[in-house]
């Protein structure tokens, strides 16, 4: 019998978001726009600051896997904010950036989107917990 589950749709555009992060840093990285330390720390022109990819993981964590609400409201509020920071920071599209780094600008900027949409939607589905 085969006990393997279809990861959750959350769970997908999660790791598509870290994989984007990933990429984003590796070329930041190779191209020179950061070094390597703050450039994981703190974000760079393409890739989200490390506390960024923390709250996002481990918020889907606790909601998906313990059930907890407040999970979903630590995951939303850091791609609340990734999404500000992407709107408002002068890093989209800035000068000097070629067409690859942008790319990965607007895909993390998607995949953001969708694990905004995609926890909020679990967020409204989902009944509060009750412990006795």
């Amino acid at each position: 019998m085969n006990s393997t589950r279809t990861p959750s749709p959350l769970v997908l555009c999660l790791a598509g978001l870290m994989a984007a992060n990933l990429a984003g840093l590796a070329v930041a990285l190779a191209t020179g726009i950061v070094d390597p330390v703050p450039g994981f720390l703190n974000g760079s022109k393409t890739n989200a600051p490390l506390v960024i990819w923390a709250a996002q993981c481990f918020g889907v964590w606790l909601l998906l896997a313990r059930g907890r609400r407040a999970g979903g409201a630590l995951a939303l509020a850091a791609t609340t904010l990734s999404l500000v920071a992407v709107a408002a920071d002068g890093d989209l599209f800035a000068e000097g950036l070629g067409a690859g780094h942008i790319a990965i600008q607007l895909t993390i900027g998607a995949f953001t989107l969708g694990l905004w949409v995609l926890t909020a939607a679990r967020l409204a589905r989902r009944p509060v917990l009750v412990t006795a």
